[in-house]
């Protein structure tokens, strides 16, 4: 079990180094973690949570999990959310696919690069096949 987490981790962190290494992913790193925070100083202020409670709430509702745990119970706190969710979910998610896009690319001409001797398929070979 701690062997498989220590692979999630190491793949975690290699995966942020790629992220942060990146121009363009680093800035909509910068964003998404931006409208974290401020929506998590924004819910410890109105709803008087904690600033953990704030930021597990921002993150799971940004990630439309929405456990139910914590719920704006201020009538600015569910507008706050309801135009946070709208923003956010949108915000996370071009940031998810702009990784995903890098990601891919990066592994295509990774893919590439050892197939130069000829005797290998390209991914969009092996795709249409």
């Amino acid at each position: 079990m701690f062997i498989s987490i220590g692979v999630v981790l190491y793949h975690l962190f290699k995966r942020l180094k790629f992220i942060l290494g990146d121009p363009d992913l680093r800035g909509m790193f910068l964003v998404v973690s931006i409208i974290i925070l401020l929506g998590g100083f924004f819910y410890h202020k109105v709803e008087g949570w904690s600033y953990l409670d704030s930021i597990y709430f921002c993150i799971v509702t940004l990630a439309t999990v929405g456990y139910g745990d914590f719920t704006p119970h201020t009538s600015i706190g569910k507008l706050f959310t309801v135009i946070y969710i709208f923003l956010g979910v949108g915000v996370l998610a071009v940031f998810v696919s702009t990784v995903a896009e890098h990601t891919l690319r990066e592994q295509r001409q990774r893919f590439q690069q050892k197939s130069k001797d000829g005797t290998s398929q390209t991914i969009q070979d092996l795709g249409s096949g």
